[in-house]
């Protein structure tokens, strides 16, 4: 059977240009044609996605032949069960710097400093068979996101949103400062203060001046803002995904029990988290903390924890914990806490706190308030089952 390319291709590991005429099988043509002529033995052919092989470095991408999806695997950087600590620290952070979908999949040990941080648009996956354990004597939290730990500025005067914007389903705000606005364009601000409730909340930057920025809302039209505006730099958009174990070591590691490298994992100013699965352990004090945060989502957690397992301070809204199990040393997970004269985290407030589903919890505590709950949230619980001991 004669066929001619339509475009180039590798066969058998040599480049076919398009155009080139070719002399095959026909069991193999019948795996390659895609568009065949009933009136001639030359048919045109759309080749299948080919798969290529190479030596990855981070940041490759791989290519499916339609488009591409770009990954960074821990490994490319020299992250191994066999590694130092310093070394394996290096590699998650060069691979969570790179950004997209970061991967630690080669099952084992894999000793680690900690004290990792995660940007905005980033997921990162911890295979079966993975266990990211803190060396002795480091005593650090696991993983922050990027801008945990940001101070807020405050605005000059009222948010203001008359443009509109996308057939009038969009409005443009603007904040005005003293100086250079806190974030840049394509960075993500969170808003506080807002009286009438419209603004507050987390937002991607589209347009800066040299004291401003401006951000979408949805509605043809706002209403000015009101109160004491603040804006801080915050994160968006990050996944876990733990099949593994992430431990914190405790018993090697303790830095005192009002200090934030004691948490597991802290997220603090970002909106639209998804823990997906995770299985933290041995930790000394929180599991999660969490503080300003919106839309988030805990789904599939283990974890055994020497204080409260998830812990929620500060303006949180739209919160999900579904599918918790293991062992807390205080209440398994507090909500609308405040938390501001520890110090662990900048925090703007203490609510509102709205919209909370707690479900499938099956816990054992220490205390006899498992699950505390402060005031100013709008509640659903289901499947709630608690187990505690003294």
């Amino acid at each position: 059977m004669n066929i001619t390319l339509t475009q180039s291709v590798r066969i058998a590991g040599v480049e076919q240009a398009a155009g080139t005429k070719l002399t095959v099988s026909d069991d193999i043509g019948e795996d390659l044609i895609r568009r065949k002529s009933a009136t001639n033995d030359n048919p045109t052919f759309e080749p299948e996605p080919v798969m290529a092989t190479k030596n990855l470095t981070g940041g490759s991408t791989i290519s499916n032949g339609t488009g591409s999806a770009a990954f960074n695997a821990c490994e490319w950087f020299g992250a191994s069960p066999s590694a130092s600590a310093s070394t394996n620290t290096a590699a998650i952070q060069a691979a969570l710097n790179a950004g997209g979908r970061v991967t630690l999949m080669t099952p084992g040990v894999y000793l680690s400093n900690f004290s990792h941080s995660i940007h905005s648009d980033t997921s990162l996956s911890i295979g079966p068979g993975v266990t990211i354990k803190q060396a002795p004597g480091n005593n650090k939290f696991f993983i922050a996101n990027s801008n945990y730990a940001a101070e807020s500025v405050a605005a000059v005067g009222n948010i203001t949103a008359v443009t509109s914007v996308g057939s009038n389903t969009m409005s443009l705000a603007t904040i005005n400062f003293s100086g250079a606005p806190p974030v840049s364009v394509g960075g993500y601000a969170q808003v506080t203060g807002d009286t009438t409730n419209k603004y507050n909340g987390v937002w991607k930057v589209v347009s800066v001046g040299a004291s401003s920025l401006s951000f979408l809302v949805p509605g043809a039209s706002a209403p000015q803002s009101s109160g004491y505006i603040k804006v801080a730099p915050a994160n968006a958009n990050i996944t876990i995904e733990c099949d593994g174990y992430i431990d914190y070591d405790e018993l090697n590691n303790s830095s005192g029990e009002n200090s934030l490298n004691v948490m597991g994992v802290v997220f603090n100013r970002v909106a639209n988290v998804r823990v997906t699965r995770a299985n933290i352990i041995n930790v000394a004090k929180y599991g999660f903390l969490l503080s300003n945060n919106y839309d988030c989502e805990i789904r599939n957690l283990f974890a055994v924890t020497g204080s409260d397992g998830v812990h929620c301070t500060g303006i949180t809204n739209n919160f999900t914990l579904s599918g918790f199990k293991g062992v807390t040393g205080d209440d398994c997970f507090i909500w609308g806490a405040n938390d501001t004269a520890t110090g662990y985290v900048p925090v703007d407030g203490t609510g509102p706190c709205n919209g909370l589903l707690v479900e499938d919890v099956m816990i054992r505590s220490s205390v006899s308030r498992a699950v505390l709950l402060m005031p100013s949230f709008i509640l659903i619980i289901g499947l709630l089952e608690l187990s505690l001991y003294q």
